[in-house]
């Protein structure tokens, strides 16, 4: 059960100044920083799609799942359509920070590797690393204008300036509002 602490009239003296600082700097947050996330996003995972990005890192991600032992995640990936692979992809690297480093570095070595280095012998580099590695820059500026993945504290991650600012980020106004309404409750 929840009880309201209003036993003492709000006056200068018994105001909660910290909790309405709070209060202002999550809704300064959500107003300012947040509130056009949902349509970037949208945005971005449509450029992934068409961009052909995932197409490229599909292999990877198969290949990623293999090498942490998630069979469980591997079937369920093979059985997906080739339309639904870039939704699921796009999904799995936003929560997945092993995943995104990994697909990073597999992008960034693959001019290192010895196929390559033949390629580059020959006199041309492979036109799918080229695009991969221009691919992921774009979806890296894409990404980098969306202010609640670059501060989303996700898991397998520790750092504490993403812990801290992501105590004001919040999913939508509903999410905020909620959370607003019980700071305001227990913080009084």
């Amino acid at each position: 059960m929840l009880i309201l602490p209003l036993h003492r009239p709000l006056t200068r003296a018994t105001f909660p100044f910290v909790t309405a600082v709070l209060i202002v700097l999550n809704i300064a947050v959500f107003g300012l920083f947040q509130s056009g996330d949902a349509a970037r996003l949208a945005a971005a995972q449509e450029w992934y799609a068409r961009s052909g990005l995932a197409t490229l890192e599909w292999p990877g991600y198969l290949a990623y799942l293999d090498a942490v032992g998630d069979a469980d995640r591997h079937e369920q990936a093979r059985a997906l359509e080739e339309d639904e692979r870039a939704g699921a992809l796009f999904a799995a690297r936003l929560l997945d920070v092993r995943l995104d480093a990994a697909l990073r570095q597999a992008a960034s070595n693959r001019k290192d590797s010895p196929q390559a280095a033949a390629v580059a012998a020959e006199g041309t580099l492979g036109d799918e690393h080229e695009s991969r590695v221009r691919l992921q820059a774009e979806y890296d500026h894409r990404m980098a204008q969306i202010p609640t993945f670059r501060f989303l504290q996700r898991h397998s991650e520790l750092d504490p300036v993403r812990l801290l600012a992501h105590a004001f980020l919040h999913a939508d106004a509903l999410h905020l509002l909620g959370n607003m309404f019980f700071l305001a409750a227990l913080g009084l």
